[in-house]
């Protein structure tokens, strides 16, 4: 099993991390966690995500400031692939993979599973079709995004499409709830995607479409 750590500040990607086979990462300021981030409105220690009775918690250590998901404070919460955590001004976007890589339970279950879909950028630049064959879809302007976006403006890491056991949802990972709109409504935090589903990803303009990237029309 693989965890995936994107540390950002507002829109900019600071830090990469990557953990494989670790049951335990500890997140603060002290120079001994797994995920360092040096700034005071940071405990030493501030969260863990952690391996816990069968699923990926994140865990507040006691930290003056808490912990938030997906803009909600939780003291402790189960994690799925594309939860967004929030430490301070930090968001700490999660990425999950291998067999013990859980899906989005209760409130998140959806009416049915893709099998495989693709992005057809119709405006914007660039404009294609793009195969959403991982788990983690990002779009932004950072060189690590699979949909790069072009322009001074660009956030260097505006949404995520991730791909479940129940489906694709869409996660609004900037600073701004208008940036990310579907079906001409925002996204502020996430939703489901359902074949068809036109999305605006700032300037861009695509379509969600269910299947392999061959059948796109």
């Amino acid at each position: 099993m693989t965890l995936r750590v994107d540390v950002s500040l507002r829109d900019a990607l600071l830090a990469t991390h990557t953990f494989a086979d670790r049951e335990r990462v500890v997140v603060g300021r002290h120079a001994s966690c797994d995920v360092v981030i040096e700034n005071l409105a940071l405990s030493r220690e501030h969260a863990a995500i952690a391996w816990e009775r069968g699923e990926w918690v994140v865990r507040d250590l006691g930290s003056r400031n808490g912990v938030y998901v997906n803009g909600q404070k939780k003291p402790v919460h189960a994690l799925a692939s594309g939860d967004v955590i929030g430490l301070g001004k930090y968001s700490l976007a999660v990425s999950l993979t291998g067999a013990h890589a859980p899906a989005r339970k209760a409130a998140w279950t959806h009416p049915g599973a893709v099998a495989g879909a693709h992005l057809v950028v119709k405006r914007g630049e660039p404009t294609g079709v793009f195969s959403l064959e991982r788990d983690v879809f990002s779009v932004g302007g950072h060189k690590s995004c699979e949909l790069r976006l072009r322009g001074a403006l660009a956030p260097r890491r505006l949404a995520m499409i991730v791909r479940g056991l129940g489906g694709y949802s869409l996660v609004n990972v900037s600073a701004r709830a208008e940036a990310v709109w579907k079906n001409g409504k925002p996204v502020p935090d996430r939703c489901w995607l359902e074949d068809g589903d036109r999305l605006e990803l700032l300037d861009v303009l695509a379509r969600f479409a269910a299947g392999p990237a061959g059948q796109a029309g």
